[in-house]
């Protein structure tokens, strides 16, 4: 077990203002969040929505994130599978699918106005991009990225079977808002975060610091493969180099197999905000806050 531990506490719920009776008055798979505007915005893994809710204790709204998508969860087999949001530059926002199916390689690039207003929201074709980054990996499995002076990194979730990577990606074509191509992949970078009770420790998602090192979250998740889901036994925090070096890891507590992480650096601490997944499609995502010291 990893000596040290952080407090989870929760903040609220991720409850919905519903326009129809096929919406979940909820969002129940967070899977990535950014903050900014003084509001928080979700993706989830079973929708084609961003979510945006206040700094307070009121309902979030869904807005689709390409023309045409659906305010309603999706099958497992039929999801895009988003699994990370990203600041770019000139107010806009990268949704990233995992790549684990040749159906999750549809993202999502969202602009923003000056309060933080959705003005648009278009679908981004990644297939180019991740046929490359499937060359480095035996299964793809994205779940997050994070922008930084040297590139874009994504986070690749290993498993039992697969070891986990970060790849760093040329941003150029992203800032411009047109979809990466196979030749902006600059590298892969192995990651190792340890095992808890055997299980591997593996990224689900990243957020850039400051001194240009990622924040990275992580769980324990027993599963063999990037498709199928397993218990989480245990999830954790830690600060990596670009270098893949971890410079710290600590265990957080009680366990939820969190998926999005949103700091602010404050007096030589770092403020969390965190999304969690709790794999039941009837339970809805909380809202975590934490210190990490």
């Amino acid at each position: 077990m990893l000596p040290e531990m952080i407090s989870l506490h929760q903040r609220r719920v991720l409850d919905v203002a519903v326009g129809h009776p096929s919406e979940r008055p909820f969002v129940a798979a967070a899977s990535g969040l950014w903050v900014g505007h003084g509001q928080r915005y979700v993706v989830s893994d079973d929708e084609a929505c961003l979510t945006v809710f206040p700094e307070g204790p009121g309902p979030g709204r869904r807005l689709p994130l390409w023309p045409g998508a659906p305010l309603h969860a999706l099958e497992k087999a039929e999801k895009p599978d988003l699994e990370g949001l990203a600041a770019l530059p000139g107010g806009r926002l990268l949704g990233l699918p995992s790549g684990s199916t040749p159906r999750r390689r549809r993202g999502a690039l969202v602009s923003l106005g000056a309060r933080g207003e959705v003005l648009r929201s278009e679908m981004l074709e990644l297939g180019p991009l991740f046929d490359r980054l499937a060359q480095e990996t035996s299964e793809l499995n994205l779940e997050g990225a994070a922008l930084t002076p040297q590139g874009l990194w994504l986070a690749q979730r290993g498993n039992r079977s697969t070891p986990s990577a970060l790849f760093l990606v040329n941003p150029r074509r992203l800032e411009q808002g047109q979809a990466p191509a196979a030749d902006d992949f600059v590298r892969a970078v192995p990651l190792a975060l340890g095992e808890v009770n055997g299980v591997p420790l593996t990224p689900t998602d990243l957020f850039p610091l400051k001194d240009g090192a990622l924040l990275l979250t992580a769980a324990g998740e027993d599963t063999a493969d990037a498709y199928n889901d397993g218990a989480c036994v245990a999830a954790a925090v830690a600060v990596v180099e670009p270098t893949g070096r971890v410079r710290r890891l600590e265990q957080l507590t009680p366990v939820h197999k969190v998926e999005g992480v949103h700091a602010v650096e404050r007096d030589g601490a770092l403020e969390l905000l965190l999304v969690a997944d709790p794999d039941d499609p009837s339970i809805p995502a909380p809202l975590l806050e934490a210190t990490w010291r």
